[in-house]
Parts: C-alpha cells; sequence; structure tokens
C-alpha cells in the first residue's frame, strides 16, 4: 500500500480502507466507510455501457444522485489528505 511501502491496486474503496486501517493502523471514521462503500457500487454500473439491458449509464442516475457522490467522493478525499499529511510528519 502506498505510504506505508507497500504498493495496493484495486477498485473496492472497502477494500482499500480495510488496508489502511490493517497496514497504517488509521482509523476509518464511520462517514468515510459509509462513503466509500456507496462509491464503490458506482465503479462497474457507470463505467461500462453495457451493464445495463438497455441504454447508457447517464440514463439511470440523476442529477441528485452525481450530486451525492461527488460529495461523498470530496469528503473521502479531504480526509485522505488529512491523513497523508499526518503520515508525512512521522517520516
Amino acid at each position: 500500500m502506498w505510504g506505508s511501502g507497500k504498493p495496493k491496486v484495486g477498485h473496492s474503496l472497502a477494500n482499500l480502507l480495510s488496508e489502511v486501517e490493517k497496514e497504517l493502523r488509521v482509523k476509518v471514521p464511520d462517514e468515510i466507510r459509509e462513503n466509500c462503500i456507496r462509491l464503490s457500487k458506482y465503479y462497474t454500473i457507470t463505467r461500462y455501457p453495457n451493464v445495463w439491458e438497455s441504454g447508457t449509464p447517464e440514463e439511470y442516475f440523476t442529477y441528485d444522485e452525481a450530486r451525492e457522490a461527488v460529495q461523498r467522493a470530496e469528503q473521502v478525499i479531504k480526509w485522505v489528505e488529512v491523513i497523508w499529511k499526518k503520515l508525512s510528519k512521522n517520516v
């Protein structure tokens, strides 16, 4: 995992959070975990048009859902930035 000297790849934000907790011993707030779980669900269904029987991903999501996803992503990014700064001070 990056930051611990161990690269980690994947698309599941929940799995990446588990690695952060385990490898870096960082407590993940429930709100951040919830955001990551919800955001992970969007990965395949928004990226690949053939996931849906017909139409395109944009036909299946509302403006409010998109706005919510962006807000959740922004919260996760802010949390990561705070953690990154704390870890950087410990190096």
